[in-house]
């Protein structure tokens, strides 16, 4: 009977062991690794298949591109960091902003208007160096960076989930926009409320001049450069139909920068390139894409382990809006990708709005996915950003949830909400 549970608890089960190898110890790249392999076997793969799906998964190529990008952004981060460039974007912030508080939820919000992959790594050694006399808990910087790093993904159209979104419903970008922008006012009041306005921290100490906002545009100087090369890039070399690509080359114009303004030696360099700490986090990047390949491989039987969550959930016979939230959120959970959740999950939510559906109808039905699919993102054991500050700050996912109860609510209630009301002005119900 164990070996034949649904599939939906197998995989309940499996994120249930990677986060507790994480709690006892383990590497979270291990053990994702370990949980992925054990659950294709657990599923009736041949020890042989399990292992070439593991493989396939570690060393595709987008998987080595993702690292590729993720090391890069790493990379800038640190030769930034040892050149006194992040130091001198902290002070230029701290001087401007008045609050401490606001200060360290800026530093990651600034950099998560790029929606570059693992972009949580370049936000999570600007809030650790805000705090430069470690009042705060490592656990306090992860969840600020973590939150604050994410409350334009929503609606911004830099990013693929929502580009997505616009092509699955049919309603248009702007529309999304202005549908989800409330998202980032609940993310950012929520925010605020539970997690700046419990640190005790008093107010910043100098005056603001000209100069600090010369000196914050400067230091800012590597990162605008990859957003402005990475948006040329992307639109040049479309063709390549790559998301790394343009990311890649980006990296590349930033790093030719800095190498020609700061001129870091070879020693800097080095010291950067052999980063034990850089390098565990791809560790982490490749159980992550492991995992994820493991859910979208097929079982013996031919049906893709996502499909089959899918299957268990309709034979439950849940009521469609119950399918609504659990799909996107479960989705969400699964892929720890906007674009994942809304691939896996939207053409099903879709579907539940019948034929000739208003707009209305169709707005509401996103709204509320998108909301439980991005929370569920955000609660994903394999979401890159998450595992990466974690990692950073050395501090355990299963903490983290404890910390961020109160904004998902937030934004879980503020979708229901969101979608109530636009679903009654358009004369229809979603209950």
């Amino acid at each position: 009977m164990f070996l034949n549970a649904p599939a939906l608890l197998k995989v309940i089960i499996t994120f249930t062991f990677v986060l507790a190898l994480n709690r006892f110890g383990l590497h979270l790249g291990l053990s994702l690794l370990v949980c992925a392999f054990s659950m294709l076997l657990w599923f009736g793969n041949a020890l042989g298949e399990s292992l070439q799906i593991v493989f396939n998964g570690a060393f595709n190529k987008e998987c080595l591109l993702l690292l590729i990008v993720v090391f890069q952004i790493l990379a800038l981060t640190l030769l930034m960091t040892r050149t006194g460039m992040m130091q001198q974007m902290i002070s230029s912030v701290k001087s401007i902003v008045p609050s401490r508080r606001m200060a360290m939820a800026m530093l990651p919000a600034m950099i998560g208007i790029l929606p570059m992959p693992g972009g949580a790594a370049v936000s999570a050694p600007m809030v650790d160096a805000a705090d430069e006399d470690n009042h705060l808990e490592p656990l306090q910087k992860t969840v600020i960076n973590y939150w604050f790093r994410h409350s334009w993904e929503y609606w911004l159209p830099l990013y693929p989930g929502v580009l997505l979104v616009a092509e699955i419903s049919g309603l248009s970008l702007k529309t999304i926009a202005l549908l989800h922008v409330p998202f980032t006012f609940v993310s950012l009041i929520s925010g605020v409320f539970f997690l700046l306005l419990p640190l005790k921290l008093g107010p910043q100490k100098g005056k603001k001049s000209h100069r600090q906002y010369k000196e914050l545009i400067q230091s800012l100087s590597p990162i605008l450069i990859l957003l402005v090369l990475w948006l040329i890039l992307g639109s040049v070399l479309k063709k390549l139909n790559s998301k790394y690509i343009p990311m890649i080359l980006a990296l590349v114009g930033a790093f030719i920068w800095l190498q020609i303004w700061k001129k870091p030696d070879r020693k800097t360099w080095f010291d950067v390139l052999r980063s034990k700490k850089n390098w565990l986090i791809l560790v982490v990047v490749i159980g992550v894409k492991v995992f994820s390949t493991a859910l979208e491989s097929r079982t013996p039987g031919g049906d893709k382990i996502v499909n089959l969550i899918r299957e268990n959930l309709d034979n439950l016979h849940i009521p469609s809006i119950l399918v609504l939230m659990i799909m996107p959120f479960i989705s969400g959970i699964v892929t720890g990708l906007a674009y994942g959740f809304v691939g896996a999950s939207f053409p099903i939510v879709m579907s539940l709005v019948g034929e000739n559906p208003s707009a209305s109808q169709v707005m509401s039905y996103v709204v509320i996915a998108y909301g439980f699919g991005y929370i569920g993102m955000m609660m994903s054991p394999v979401h890159v950003c998450f595992v990466v500050t974690n990692e950073y700050f050395k501090t355990r996912i299963t903490q983290a949830y404890r910390k961020l109860w109160g904004p998902m609510l937030a934004v879980l209630v503020a979708s229901v909400i969101i979608g109530f009301i636009v679903a009654r002005a358009g004369g229809h119900s979603i209950f």
